[in-house]
């Protein structure tokens, strides 16, 4: 877990091949983004805000890609919140495993 400052940067780099682990930043702030690769053996990865399911990421590539933006949340306001995403232990067909990779958040006022 991964505390945040306001128009902060976190590198939470991190790497599981095992169903439920997860990683999570707590911020403050009006806007958040994950950063996470693409590769042939990674699956799809279950983004939560403050405990509720927002958005399913598939991190399936043909080839491997470098770490960008792979979810962004705008708020109404500046506000605490948790953004904690897991490895389902699923995965594109197409995907040699269901690893999830992360890079990091950054959030922002």
């Amino acid at each position: 877990i991964v505390d945040g400052e306001p128009a902060a940067l976190a590198i939470a780099v991190s790497r599981s091949d095992d169903p439920g682990d997860a990683v999570e930043y707590h911020f403050v702030g009006d806007t958040i983004r994950w950063y996470a690769p693409l590769a042939p053996d990674q699956g799809l990865a279950q983004v939560l805000l403050d405990g509720t399911p927002v958005e399913l990421v598939d991190l399936f590539a043909p080839a491997p890609e470098g770490s960008a933006v792979r979810f962004e949340r705008t708020f109404s306001g500046v506000e605490t919140h948790t953004i904690r995403v897991e490895n389902t232990g699923l995965a594109n067909p197409a995907a040699s495993g269901s690893v999830l990779r992360t890079d990091g958040f950054d959030n922002t006022y």
